[in-house]
């Protein structure tokens, strides 16, 4: 080989690898705006399931006199995911919403503390007495104060939410397995709507406070109960 091929042969051995390495560097610097970009996609996907969650509640209400559908009745075999007039108004053939697929949040891990693969929950914060207060009642659509304020379904880890559940920790920490726990899925967000039916992305820090002072977004006034 003479000296010139030799030469030659170098210099494009050299272009290729300054040719990789800027093919490398723009990767680099692409990358986190295709993740978010991807992210935003899963997010987008997910606030498209929960609003047919808005869409049943408002079919609920309307044929059953501005009542929402119970949280719980007299027993645990009539949870809302149960129900199956409620379950009527999704296009499903599920006999009840926990683990189905299509109802399901796309950012779902099958390997995170969840209870029955639920993606979403009912808020049931406000009534004195608790949980056990809810059994039976319903919440009337046009009773509700500041529709746009008050969380109606977020996501969690089980079939039902309350404030002190929207603890970052119980979730980043994976502390207490499923636990009601409110989930940030959406690169440590989560998705919520309110009982006016928009939906919202929200950090941890706007759905959960130590001194509970984002009460007012998850309390119903008792008043609205039946």
């Amino acid at each position: 080989m003479t000296k010139r091929n030799i030469n030659k042969s170098l210099f494009s051995l050299i272009e290729l690898i300054i040719v990789l390495a800027v093919i490398m560097i723009l990767m680099s610097l692409l990358m986190p705006s295709l993740n978010k970009f991807n992210e935003k996609s899963i997010s987008i996907k997910c606030t498209e399931v929960l609003k047919k969650f808005a869409f049943a509640d408002h079919l609920y209400a309307e044929d059953h006199s501005d009542k929402y559908v119970s949280i719980l009745e007299q027993n645990w075999g009539y949870a809302w995911h149960s129900n199956k007039t409620y379950i009527s108004y999704f296009e499903t053939d599920a006999r009840r919403l926990r683990g189905t697929e299509e109802l399901s949040c796309p950012k779902l891990d099958l390997n995170e503390p969840n209870y029955w693969g639920i993606s979403y929950s009912p808020n049931w914060s406000g009534l004195s007495g608790g949980f056990y207060a809810l059994r039976g009642k319903s919440i009337i659509r046009y009773k509700v104060s500041e529709p746009s304020q008050k969380i109606r379904w977020i996501e969690n880890t089980d079939w039902h939410a309350r404030s002190y559940h929207a603890d970052p920790k119980r979730w980043f920490d994976r502390g207490e397995k499923g636990g009601n726990t409110v989930a940030y899925r959406h690169s440590e967000r989560c998705n919520a709507m309110f009982y006016d039916g928009h939906i919202e992305s929200k950090a941890p820090e706007e759905v959960y406070s130590p001194s509970n002072q984002f009460s007012y977004m998850w309390n119903i006034e008792e008043s609205a109960f039946e």
